[in-house]
């Protein structure tokens, strides 16, 4: 499995791509702020579901819905709390 992910340049939010559902290690470091909102994006829908609000650490693991296998790919995506970004998928 490989993790394709990339952030903005000063850090507000952090996009990663995970194939298969599988469960994968997020280094936090390159991101800004001190507490972070998740959200997984179901690309197959466009749906959004929000994972929560948590503090800032180094690296945290996260698991994506469903299990693990073929067609059960995700975009986790991470916000600094303090931003007003909203759901990802709406404008």
């Amino acid at each position: 499995m490989h993790v394709q992910a990339g952030r903005d340049r000063d850090g507000s939010y952090l996009m990663a791509y995970i194939p298969y559902g599988s469960p994968a290690e997020i280094d936090l470091t390159r991101l800004s702020g001190n507490a972070f909102r998740g959200w997984w994006f179901d690309p197959r829908t466009g749906a959004a579901t929000e994972i929560g609000t948590f503090a800032r650490e180094t690296t945290r693991q996260f698991d994506p819905p469903g299990a693990e296998g073929r067609g059960n790919d995700w975009v986790l995506v991470i916000d600094d709390a303090a931003e007003p970004f909203g759901a990802p998928g709406i404008d």
